[in-house]
């Protein structure tokens, strides 16, 4: 007989019995032990430990199995039965409205708060909202496509602005003028938004951060200086995610679940840019894009990769000098977005909105779309403003006619051959 059945047999008899597995639970147990014994309403809340405990350990040997008997497991390895063991980490308030219950569960194994881009901790601040944890998914997910300092502005999971910086001759000034960067792409929107950076905060960007009501910031590391300022900002939530700094491997990959009203969807993530290396680019027009449009080209494939479809970046080079805070020394240039197109129902409405939400003069711009142009019209709107380089995946029966409107106006072209929808 082994340890299992043992454990089920004296939850079943809890009337009688009293059953621990959980070490945390020691010192209670053997305080009533000694006193008048455990009561009964102890031994069914111990019972239901101990069935739980079982049930987790059932599950792995069940899904174990399940994986190794499917014949010719499809390529994700989704099986057959999928079990999910989900912990409680927190109640929140509510949800994404006052009306609604909702609480932030964990898998087993992960931290409480952090999944994949490992543990995260709420240095400062009121406990994290529903759709703070919504927004921060979506601010961490960004930066972590990015191997030189980033910053990314989320409103409603998507980016109001985001920045990189690359071969700044100062770490410090890197990640100040990415988040100042990334701000100017849409400093309206960035009002109560959530900031998500890749290198630690020190005192000169703390004072940057304070001059945004922002509702959270995660950064893998804070200097006391840098907490010492962000903490007079009572509203304003810190977490420290060192899961997030550039010497951190890339997001773990896996199956991505969605509970929906008709049933629970699983796919494979979107694994990270960053980890993949990619996208490898094909060049079909007659004017083949420069080195620094290709670095545009690359920046923005990865910001739009984390837009809500149908998705359209434009962005390009720019330096953050109006607002540059460092005496004695220039401010680092930087790739940034120009304008978000984001969630729009068509893709020709999403050009309309990068273009009319642009933040910059778009003479020179690069456009990324997350999904082909089904027709001409949204690149030769996008080239009367300005655009000059353009990358997206191609693969419309209309590809040709696309092409030929890019070459009339003398706009180059990259296809990556992958679709970045996200819904």
């Amino acid at each position: 007989m082994g340890g299992p059945t043992l454990v089920r047999a004296a939850a079943k008899s809890c009337d009688a019995v009293t059953v621990v597995v959980d070490p945390s639970d020691y010192d209670d147990i053997g305080a009533a032990l000694a006193a008048d014994g455990t009561t009964a309403e102890q031994r069914r809340a111990l019972a239901l430990k101990a069935f739980l405990h079982t049930s987790r350990y059932d599950a792995a040997i069940s899904t174990w199995l399940t994986q190794q008997l499917t014949p010719e497991p499809p390529s994700d390895a989704a099986p057959e039965r999928l079990t999910l063991e989900l912990r409680r980490s927190q109640v929140l308030r509510y949800g994404e409205n006052p009306h609604q219950q909702a609480a932030l569960y964990h898998a087993t194994g992960e931290p409480e708060l952090g999944g994949v881009y490992g543990p995260m901790t709420l240095l400062w601040g009121k406990a994290l909202s529903y759709n703070n944890v919504l927004d921060l998914d979506a601010a961490v997910g960004l930066v972590a496509e990015f191997d030189a300092p980033a910053a990314s502005v989320i409103k409603h999971t998507n980016p109001a602005g985001c920045a990189v910086v690359e071969g700044a001759d100062h770490a410090e000034d890197a990640i100040l003028a990415a988040y100042l960067l990334a701000r100017s792409g849409d400093p309206i929107s960035a009002f109560g938004g959530i900031v998500a950076l890749n290198a630690p905060v020190h005192a000169a960007l703390a004072t940057a951060l304070t001059a945004t009501f922002l509702e959270v910031v995660a950064a893998p590391a804070f200097t006391e200086d840098a907490l010492a300022i962000l903490k007079r900002k009572k509203n304003l939530r810190l977490v420290e995610a060192p899961g997030l700094a550039l010497d951190a491997p890339p997001p773990a990959t896996g199956l991505r679940a969605r509970a929906l009203g008709v049933g629970t969807l699983v796919q494979s993530a979107d694994a990270s840019l960053r980890a993949a290396g990619g996208p490898e680019l094909e060049i079909v027009t007659e004017r083949a894009p420069d080195d620094a449009e290709i670095r545009s080209m690359r920046f923005l494939w990865r910001v739009c990769k984390h837009v809500r479809s149908n998705a359209i970046v434009i962005g390009g080079p720019d330096t953050p000098t109006a607002d540059w805070p460092v005496e004695g020394r220039g401010a680092p240039d930087g790739l940034r977005t120009y304008g978000v197109g984001a969630g729009q129902m068509s893709r020709v409405d999403a050009v309309r909105l990068a273009v009319d939400k642009a933040t910059h003069p778009l003479q020179g711009a690069t456009l990324a779309s997350d999904a082909f142009f089904p027709f001409a019209d949204g690149l030769e709107i996008a080239a009367e403003a300005g655009v000059t380089t353009a990358i997206q995946p191609g693969g419309s029966r209309r590809d040709a006619e696309v092409i030929a409107a890019a070459d009339a106006a003398h706009v180059a072209m990259a296809l990556t051959g992958q679709r970045h929808f996200r819904h």
